[in-house]
């Protein structure tokens, strides 16, 4: 499927990542992607970068990030938008590459 990520709201990018994910059998430990805390509604535009990173747990585990960075990122901060979890440090990094490559189509 081809769509332009900045033209829907994140969740539903999010819909078609997690499909796409599910296909390639790299789904997280913990369940999918979701917005993080009142973004679902946000449209990814106007942006400098989209970020994907692992991160370490504090307690347990791993988390996915899904960072927008926007055009004046001197000014501006940084947003993180979606969060993932799961414990297989290995399987998240596949994870986070497959992320970056279906944000970047």
């Amino acid at each position: 499927m081809t769509f332009d990520i900045e033209t829907i709201p994140l969740h539903q990018v999010l819909s078609h990542l997690n499909h796409h994910l599910k296909v390639l059998d790299l789904v997280p430990c913990e369940g999918e992607w979701s917005a993080f805390a009142g973004h679902a509604e946000m449209f990814l535009n106007d942006y400098r970068w989209l970020d994907v990173t692992v991160v370490r747990g504090g307690s347990e585990g791993y988390y996915l990030h899904l960072t927008l960075v926007p055009r004046r990122h001197d000014r501006d901060p940084s947003i993180l938008m979606a969060v993932a979890k799961g414990y297989d440090r290995p399987k998240m990094w596949k994870i986070a590459e497959a992320t970056a490559k279906f944000l970047d189509t």
